[in-house]
């Protein structure tokens, strides 16, 4: 009940629905409402309970009328699990303030001469009784083949990560619009019939062998997997919600702990298996790059060429909602190494091919304006540009290709004058620092040196400290490596 009005004399209001059909002109008494725990097991809550008496002088509400209410608004004769909600207020200057204390079902109806008991529980009792099925992280993705184990079924193996299927969340489609169930064991002789499942914690298994004559891009699967990482007070109210308790106030106790390591999980764990339902669910890439603004982590998820299922994106992660979205999505080509943000533009280092030393004519590098309110890509720096933004570090000794990306290299955006990135000149064998200011217009260049012949074009390492530009770069003269260092008034 509103507790600002309480203890000042208003007169008291109370509302009953059942079947969402209001009662209350026919209560007798409210007998009791009562919710506390379970008393001597005090870590344990007890089932919500309430009572009432209903008048019934013409037999309206009996169980043993036919066509009684409850019959009549589609519920049971007896009353049994019918919905009820009990608001309880004051009236305050002729106006109503009420709040719901009350929302479960009936279970159970006492008949008298005039009157009805009526005892009621709160949706507290399905938990109790019930296991937590369809639950968690939901997920809809293609399946495919095990081609290379040999079984007398079909096997469709599903990524340990987002495994077990919660029970009862499992659908399977073959075709548009055609789901099926899960049945309870495969037939091993007999007429097979292939759109028979069942779902273990390796993945899917068919009767008999592998689904015949599916639709392109099926079988599909529908999912949900266990939350990860979660904090403890969403895990309650997730529970809560599934129970249909929307109306709940969680405390959870304050602990002091010490300094420590934890853990949000692997990112994009909560998203992956919902890029496409013709997809199959993979971990689609892994982060290059991150940052933190106004209350939200930013991660750069990159594909990586070499990934068949490889998805680039843009992942949010609210601290105050404690929950990731998927901000944007980027082509199939799309690779996405470094970013940086200023106001609602993201600025990205990306390429969409070729190679990714910027010195090699192949090199597709670009630098990209992402607005994240618009979702509306700009291309800030075109890879065919003379000042070509630098990907590739210089990798000695790795293999036969020593120059490979990564995110370790500076991409600044410098408010009120422009961003600031690594280029090559391939023109005039030269590279340095350059600076774009708006998509369109040619990028200048504030730090230019001369390539060596020995890869130090992708050794430029820089920062920006108030109004000087700060850098250094390696080369090679005389047989010795050197370190040349630079700064320059901006």
């Amino acid at each position: 009940m509103p507790k600002e009005f309480s203890y000042s004399g208003h007169p008291v209001a109370l509302t009953v629905k059942i079947h969402d059909q209001d009662v209350t002109d026919d209560i007798a008494s409210m007998d009791d409402i009562g919710q506390g725990v379970d008393y001597p097991n005090l870590t344990e809550f007890r089932v919500g309970e309430a009572s009432f008496t209903l008048r019934d002088i013409h037999g309206d509400f009996s169980p043993n009328n036919p066509s009684n209410f409850f019959t009549r608004n589609g519920g049971r004769r007896t009353g049994r699990n019918s919905p009820i909600e009990i608001e309880a207020g004051f009236i305050v200057d002729g106006t109503r303030h009420t709040e719901t204390v009350f929302k479960g079902t009936i279970i159970r109806l006492v008949q008298d001469v005039k009157s009805l008991r009526v005892t009621c529980t709160d949706n507290f009792g399905d938990i109790r009784k019930k296991a937590v099925a369809d639950f968690g992280l939901p997920r809809h993705f293609m399946l495919t083949e095990d081609l290379e184990q040999a079984a007398e079924n079909g096997v469709y193996p599903v990524m340990d990560a987002i495994m077990p299927a919660s029970h009862g969340s499992v659908k399977l489609a073959t075709r548009t619009g055609e789901e099926i169930e899960p049945v309870q064991k495969l037939a091993t002789e007999g007429t097979l019939d292939s759109q028979n499942f069942i779902i273990g914690d390796k993945g899917v298994r068919t009767e008999g062998g592998f689904i015949t004559n599916p639709q392109s891009g099926y079988p599909q699967i529908r999912m949900k997997s266990p939350y990860r990482y979660r904090h403890l007070l969403d895990v309650i109210t997730d529970i809560l919600n599934h129970a249909g308790i929307t109306n709940s106030d969680i405390a959870i106790p304050a602990r002091d702990a010490d300094p420590h390591f934890s853990s949000n999980g692997r990112i994009n764990y909560d998203l992956i298996g919902n890029i496409g339902s013709g997809n199959p669910v993979t971990w689609n890439g892994y982060v290059t790059d991150f940052l933190h603004d106004a209350g939200k982590w930013y991660f750069l998820y990159n594909k990586h060429r070499n990934n068949p299922n490889g998805f680039s994106q843009v992942i949010t992660y609210d601290t105050r909602t404690r929950t990731y979205t998927k901000l944007h999505g980027f082509s199939s080509a799309t690779e996405v190494w470094k970013f940086t943000k200023s106001g609602n533009n993201l600025y990205l280092l990306t390429t969409t091919g070729g190679n990714y030393d910027a010195n090699e004519a192949s090199s597709e590098n670009q630098i990209i304006q992402l607005d994240i309110t618009s979702k509306t890509e700009t291309v800030f720096v075109a890879h065919t540009v003379s000042l070509k933004p630098q990907l590739a570090h210089y990798y000695h000794g790795v293999a036969s290709v020593f120059m490979k990306p990564d995110s370790r290299r500076q991409l600044i955006y410098r408010e009120n004058d422009g961003l600031y990135y690594a280029c090559v000149n391939a023109g005039n064998s030269q590279f340095g620092v350059a600076k774009a200011t708006a998509a369109g217009v040619t990028p200048t260049a504030l730090i230019t040196m001369n390539m060596d012949n020995y890869e130090n074009h992708g050794g430029i390492g820089f920062d920006i400290s108030g109004s000087t530009l700060l850098g250094g770069m390696t080369f090679l003269s005389g047989g010795r490596s050197q370190t040349l260092v630079f700064k320059k008034a901006l």
